[in-house]
């Protein structure tokens, strides 16, 4: 009889071919079966499956699995259980057998989800650690071996140790990747002493002098026994103490003796010390005096420098933290002591000689912290330096732990930081992350989310408001000293901003409004300025704490110190400053002035100059010297100047007679005319120059170009006069320019018939030289404008006491004198008169006469009152106005005059109209009447810094003017109208009045001495403008002991938007909205005007920085951000080298590596060599490790080393257009083998060497498409032990849906499906474990097809579908195998039966046209066989193609029917 035979050597299920063509050896379904490779030699029969065995019994209710990782260097399995009150990590281990806990989480801290989209799929062991990440919250890690010594079961909540012994419940702080950093700069005592107490005091009236020899004493004990000091310093004093003496009296402290401390004679008396003379001064030379005496104490602690200390944690796995935040500067300034003779400024060293750091372990102070960097940065440094490392386990720990505290004794640093420290404010741990992988010793995430919204309680958007002010505490006084104290610097404007920080530090950038902005001026130099901060808005929802930050842009400052000031050659100033001061200035540098020259006084005003020159050396005008040879003055009758020779406009030579010049300067005399062979005349001698004198006026100096002398000048005469000279001989000075107008002005013109020269007028020719003088030695000169602030504050030209008289007027007074009521009717024009006799009218001309009269103008001292139509028309120095506005009203001010005790005076200037009708304003500005004297009188008093004074002053008391202003005026008529005696039309008298303020008050007022009104004839009262007369050869500059400090305005420069940390940490709760005075400082104020940030305001030294900590705003809107395609990493990992920087993710580095978004969401990471592949959703990606690829031209990439932890991101060809949708869980590893699901797609894929292959196109591809489409949940396995990658599909929707089903490689397809349905699945050591309701299973029960309990078949649908097109008939079905079923039946006379046994059977025989099945089978040697039972028909079944069938109803031909036969037999080993 013909035989169809079917083997399983294809060992793989085939749902896509038709039935007609599935190849022998492959079959149509399979569950329960493996093939191929069995456990023992039957290569290629189909056998049943191992069963599992349960390895845990945790009992945590509702348990479920949500990810495991196997450690195969430790030989253990780890998993995640999540259960409905109790979430766990468990271990077990296969060479003990037992299953332990790792973590017990009952209070929701480790905040596992059962949903699938939070299943754990990234996950790694790192020597002990254990990493893992679900997207649900913090990215997680913990040491294994320290969480399970501190869990007890199952039940119990994990407990850990911390630092002190002390257990507790282990927090969400214990297992986060990120670490918390310290919130709050530590607490810094600082002293200027080592021993603390009084340590300096004084002694009265002692003498170290001996008298009887005439010398100091000798060393050694002193000759009088001891000395007496105060109780409070002999009490603190040791001995072998040294004491340093000073004279009381010597501002420098210059020590003269020391003394050593040898005992206390009287034990009641500590004050009584007695000593021993260690040193003495030779140069000593007083007896008894008053001495100085201080402690004399080791070398100052960072005696020029600025260092800041701050704190960092170290936990127990070797982690360390992000700093926290830095201290202020550790810096005591000393008293103000800047001189330019020292160079410096001694109150900028650093008199710290003790320093304490305290309050480093703090109540914030995380309990896994196992040691505390203390660590130093000196502000001029980007370097940090650890100190010292406080250990503070309980088993070892340093005393410096207990105490709180450490005492720094030396500048010794112990290592330094690696330098990118100090750009980690704070690790960019992400907040969650989907999917996590190590690689080049590094952890990587990828698709994770970062930064927060800015979102309030109330739901709103929060924008910083803030509530901004400045407290400026005063000077303080010590003993008459000004203590110097940490300041914010005036003259800058500060911003504002805030940061904010969730529990584990991360912080947002800078948010700041201009709420935040506060301007110190300069005026706030005089004390210490802080600043007060409070929110005004509500904090983010997730901010627990907040910080300040302070942006403050300018460029740096200077100090510098003035030696001398100098007047200039054109009326400016030159200062004198100590050349190591010269790079502080250049051509563009503004100079403000801080404090006054020679007093401690703080200069207000702005006293803003920008530098007009600068010179290296000594200008040549302040080197020259111009020596007096003489002086040649006039004749008895007042006559000096000849004819033509007069100095006038224009001119350039004056010519004297020559006797009036050999009375001084020699040259020929008698009949000789030969200038050469006689007495010798100074003509012949070079650098000469002349200046006219006359009184106390002087023009400037000339140069001469050359002298000459005339024999037979054409010219005779005296200048404006009919006089001849004696003999007609005169000499001629020609000089190299013309005559200033300022000087012609004064000296008049002449004329034939008039004669301007007087007794007092005379020429002085001098002879310039030039010498350097000692204080122009080692000094720099600036060039500045002179103004009424540089007058009062800087220069003082006492020693140039001479004035310079360039305009003089005569001033009248109003009747009434200083007391009197003074209207403008008083002034003199009175129509009440009836008469034009009145004297009065002779000073204010009648409207009728116009300009007809003797008199035209005057000027008047300003004391009357009664004027309209006044208008300001400007000024300087001064904030007086005059300026009533457009009233044609009388007005009742009263004008001020000149009176004793005043500073302000008022003078003004009276002119006429031709009539009442021409009053125009521009008219006050036109002088009818001697123009030249009215114009140099008016430019002199509205020069700020020129000089006033009264002729009828006999003291001759001089002022300076400070300030002016000039106001019009319209005087009142005073004609009586409607009985209103001060109503009245315009007049015709126009005024101009000067306001002057001046610098002393008036000490002698003209008013007070003349009274009375007075006419053309009588007495008035001159007054002078002038100059200090500036004599070249007394240039010496003023110098003092305390000169003035200037202040380099910072240049301009590109603003930067950087803000530095200002505070520690507040914590929300309790400090947000309520107002914090910030710890910040930027210099330190010495009370007298002088900031300085600056060690000894040397150039170049060490100056305090803006701040340590460095942020900015973020020009996008900062929010959420969920980087679906970015990878961030951390900081390296190496065991060997003691580093482990996992927790650390710099942003200042470059950790982020962004994929083309085309690519899809990053859903897995996997190292496979030495690279990372990044599954996305749509794309699998290779991204190089630690190297990068340069491409040919050809496009084929070249592998070359880089720097670059993760480098091209490559997506080789073979990879296709697979990615792994988003079923993370699909994916299962081994060797070089990756597995993983592309739902999307419906494809299983493999990514092997040769890239990647749809395994589902393997027989299944139907399968899965229809699978996949409706599974929710993919998760891959891999079966080391029989070479399986077993993927299990669930369905939340479709009931029945669930399936397991496996690939194995060697036949290159799909052997069975599975009944277990696990959670994961996982391999170690060659056994497959698998996981159910969170418990561990393993598949190596003998008991096979039990899968967690329950007892599954094997099933096997074969199909004999051999010659498809002949019509077949089956009698009988054999197989070769293990033992069949038996059904026990002792009614059939059969023995093989006698008793139920457990095998294989045939439950179904399906054609296409009948079914059937087989009842049981029998045989024997591993051979068995059955026949083949058609299914009764019923009513149920009934096929009417069964009509024509006999036999066993297996229908062999159907009418019509060329459809091939085919059978179908499922197998099934029954095992209950």
């Amino acid at each position: 009889m013909p035989e169809v035979k079917r083997d399983f050597r294809m060992g793989k299920m085939n749902k896509d071919l038709d039935e007609r063509i599935v190849p022998n050896g492959e079959y149509r379904d399979a569950l329960n079966i493996q093939v191929a490779g069995s456990e023992g030699s039957d290569v290629g029969t189909a056998q049943n499956i191992l069963g599992t065995t349960s390895l845990s019994s945790t009992g945590i209710a509702g348990a479920k699995c949500i990810g495991v990782v196997p450690d195969t260097e430790n030989n253990k399995i780890y998993w995640l259980i999540c259960g409905n009150s109790v979430d766990a990590i468990a271990e077990y281990s296969p060479d003990t057998n037992i299953v332990v806990p790792v973590i017990v989480d009952t209070n929701n801290v480790l905040n596992f989800s059962k949903e699938n989209k939070y299943r754990v799929t990234g996950i790694n062991i790192i020597e002990g650690l254990l990493f893992w990440t679900d997207n649900n919250s913090e990215p997680k890690k913990i040491d294994i071996a320290k969480f399970k010594a501190g869990s007890v079961d199952f039940a119990t909540h994990t407990y850990l140790v911390d630092q002190d012994d002390v257990i507790y419940n282990f927090t969400i702080d214990d297992v986060t990747v990120i670490k918390k950093a310290p919130i709050e700069a530590p607490t810094l005592t600082m002293s200027d002493s080592l021993r603390g107490g009084v340590t300096a005091t004084t002694l009265d009236q002692v003498s170290f002098f001996d008298d009887s020899e005439g010398e100091p004493m000798q060393t050694g004990p002193y000759e009088h026994g001891f000395i007496q000091t105060t109780i409070e310093f002999g009490q603190n004093m040791q001995v072998g103490d040294r004491l340093a003496l000073s004279l009381f009296d010597d501002d420098n402290e210059e020590v003269l003796v020391i003394l050593g401390v040898t005992g206390f004679p009287h034990a009641n008396l500590p004050q009584n010390i007695s000593v021993s003379i260690l040193s003495i001064s030779p140069e000593l030379d007083v007896g008894t005096t008053d001495w100085r005496v201080k402690l004399i104490e080791d070398k100052k602690l960072f005696e020029f420098k600025f260092p800041r200390f701050a704190y960092r944690y170290k936990y127990y796995d070797g982690q360390y933290s992000s700093f926290g935040p830095f201290t202020q500067v550790a810096f005591i300034p000393d008293e103000f002591d800047y001189s330019p003779k020292k160079g410096y400024n001694l109150g900028m060293v650093n008199k710290l000689k003790k320093l304490t750091i305290s309050n480093f372990r703090t109540s914030q102070m995380p309990k896994d912290v196992e040691e505390i960097d203390i660590l130093y940065k000196e502000d001029k440094s980007t370097n940090v330096y650890n100190i010292k490392s406080i250990k503070g386990d309980h088993n070892n720990r340093d005393q410096e732990w207990t105490d709180n505290s450490i005492e720094i004794e030396s500048e010794v640093i112990y290592k330094n930081i690696p330098s990118m420290q100090m750009l980690r404010p704070f690790d960019n741990v992400p907040k969650k992350a989907k999917a996590q992988e190590f690689v080049a010793n590094r952890v990587v995430y990828g698709n994770y989310t970062q930064q927060y919204n800015l979102i309030d309680s109330d739901g709103s958007e929060i924008t910083p408001k803030f509530e901004v002010s400045i407290t400026n505490s005063g000077a303080s006084y010590e003993e008459g000293s000004r203590i110097p104290g940490a300041s914010m610097k005036s003259m800058r404007t500060y911003q504002i901003g805030v940061v904010y920080q969730d529990m584990f530090g991360r912080q947002t950038p800078v948010l700041t409004d201009p709420s935040g902005s506060i301007q110190l001026p300069k005026a706030q130099a005089t004390g210490y300025n802080v600043v007060n901060v409070k929110m005004l808005n509500l904090k983010p929802t997730w901010a627990t704490h907040y910080k300040y930050y302070i942006k403050e842009t300018s460029a740096e400052y200077y100090n510098l110190s003035m030696d001398r000031h100098y007047p200039a050659e054109d009326g400016n100033v030159w200062l004198a400053f100590p050349s190591s001061e010269r790079n502080k200035v250049d051509d563009e540098t503004f100079l403000i002035i801080k404090k006054e020259h020679d007093s401690d006084n703080f200069v207000e005003a702005e006293a803003r100059y920008k530098v007009i020159a600068i010179e290296n050396n000594a200008p040549d005008f302040l080197t020259r010297k111009k020596i007096s040879k003489g002086h040649a003055t006039a004749n008895s009758d007042g006559n000096l100047f000849v004819t033509n020779g007069y100095p006038e406009k224009n001119t350039s030579k004056i010519v004297i007679p020559r006797d009036q010049w050999k009375k001084e300067f020699g040259g020929p005399s008698g009949s000789s005319e030969d200038v050469f062979t006689v007495e010798s005349s100074i003509h012949t001698e070079t650098d000469l120059f002349v200046r006219i004198k006359n009184g106390n006026r002087v023009t400037k100096y000339y140069e001469i170009a050359n002298i000459t002398y005339e024999p037979d000048p054409s010219n005779d005469k005296y200048a404006g006069t009919t006089t001849t000279i004696d003999p007609k001989k005169v000499w001629q000075i020609n000089i190299v320019e013309t005559f200033d107008e300022s000087d012609v002005d004064w000296l008049g013109s002449v004329g034939a018939g008039t004669n301007v020269q007087s007794q007092n007028m005379r020429i002085e020719i001098a002879k310039e030289v030039h010498r350097i003088k000692p204080q122009f030695t080692g000094r720099f000169f600036v060039k500045i404008n002179r103004d009424t602030t540089l007058e009062t504050h800087i220069t003082n030209f006492a020693n140039l006491d001479e004035l310079r008289v360039v305009a003089e007027l005569p001033f009248w007074q109003v009747a009434g004198g200083a007391g009197g009521s003074n209207n403008m009717q008083s002034l003199g024009y009175n129509t009440n008169a009836g008469s034009n006799s009145s004297t009065l009218y002779r000073y204010w001309r009648d409207k009728n006469k116009g300009h007809s009269g003797t008199n035209t103008a005057k000027w008047f001292i300003a004391r009357h009152g009664r004027c309209r139509w006044h208008k300001d028309l400007g000024g300087d120095g001064i904030d007086i106005h005059r300026g009533f506005g457009n009233s044609h009203l009388a007005q009742e001010t009263q004008m001020r005059g000149i009176r004793q005790g005043e500073t302000i005076i008022e003078i003004a200037y009276h002119g006429f109209g031709k009539d009442g009708k021409d009053t125009r304003w521009g008219a006050w500005t036109s002088y009818a009447a001697n123009p030249g004297p009215y114009k140099d009188f008016v430019r002199g008093i509205e020069q700020i810094g020129n000089i006033i004074r009264f002729t009828g002053d006999p003291d001759e008391n001089q002022y300076t003017i400070k300030g002016w202003r000039l106001t019009g005026q319209i005087a009142y008529k005073g004609i009586s109208r409607n009985g209103n005696g001060y109503s009245g039309k315009f007049s015709t008298s126009r005024i101009l009045m000067w306001t002057l303020k001046l610098n002393k008050p008036i000490e002698w007022a003209p008013e007070d001495n003349i009274s009375g009104i007075t006419d053309d004839a009588g007495n008035n009262t001159p007054i002078q403008v002038g100059t200090n007369y500036v004599d070249e050869g007394d240039l010496d500059g003023f110098t003092t002991t305390n000169p003035a400090i200037w202040e380099t305005e910072p240049k301009e420069m590109p603003e930067l938007d950087i803000y530095y940390e200002a505070s520690n940490a507040y914590h929300c709760n309790t400090h947000h909205g309520s107002m914090q005075t910030l710890p910040y400082h930027n210099c330190y104020s010495f009370t007298n005007g002088v900031e300085s940030n600056r060690i000894r305001d040397d150039f170049n030294a060490s100056q305090i920085s803006k701040g340590v900590k460095a942020s900015s705003t973020l020009e996008d809107q900062y929010k959420e951000e969920n980087r679906k395609t970015g990878l961030i990493y951390s900081q390296i990992f190496n065991s060997r080298a003691g580093v482990n920087r996992l927790n650390q993710f710099i942003m200042a580095d470059k950790i982020t590596k962004d994929l083309n978004p085309e690519y899809g969401s990053i859903q897995l990471l996997h190292t496979r060599e030495t690279d990372l592949l990044s599954f996305c959703e749509d794309k699998v990606v290779k991204i190089l490790a630690n190297k990068d690829a340069l491409f040919n031209a050809d496009g084929n990439a070249n592998l070359t080393a880089s720097t670059n932890v993760l480098g091209q991101a490559i997506i080789p060809a073979t990879f296709g257009e697979y990615g792994i949708g988003k079923n993370p869980e699909s994916f299962a590893s081994y060797a070089y083998r990756s597995y993983f699901t592309d739902k999307p797609k419906g494809a299983v894929l493999r990514l092997s060497m040769d890239g990647i292959t749809a395994i589902s196109e393997y027989g299944m591809r139907d399968y899965f498409a229809d699978k996949l489409a409706q599974t929710d949940r993919a998760i891959g396995m891999y079966d080391d032990s029989k070479d399986l990658y077993n993927l299990t599909m669930m369905s939340d929707t479709v009931r029945g849906g669930d399936d397991t089903v496996s690939f194995m490689e060697r036949v290159q397809g799909w052997p069975s499906r599975k009944s277990f349905l696990p959670e994961a699945g996982v391999s170690l050591n060659n056994i497959f474990y698998s996981f159910r309701n969170g418990e561990l299973y393993s598949h190596t029960n003998t008991t096979r097809n039990n899968f967690y309990g329950v007892q599954y078949e094997s099933k096997v649908k074969i199909i004999f579908n051999d010659a498809p097109d002949v019509i077949k008939s089956f009698n009988t079905i054999n197989y070769e195998g293990t033992q069949q079923k038996i059904i026990k039946n002792e009614s059939d006379n059969q023995y093989y039966n006698l008793n139920t046994k457990k095998g294989w059977y045939a439950n179904s025989v399906v054609t296409d046209l009948q079914e059937g099945k087989v009842y049981q089978f029998k045989g024997k040697d591993r051979k068995f066989f059955g026949y083949v039972q058609g299914l009764p028909t019923t009513i149920s079944n009934l096929d009417t193609r069964e009509f024509s069938v006999q036999g066993i109803g297996v229908q062999k031909a159907r009418s019509g029917d060329t459809t091939p036969q085919n059978v179908t037999i499922t197998i099934v080993e029954n095992n209950d």
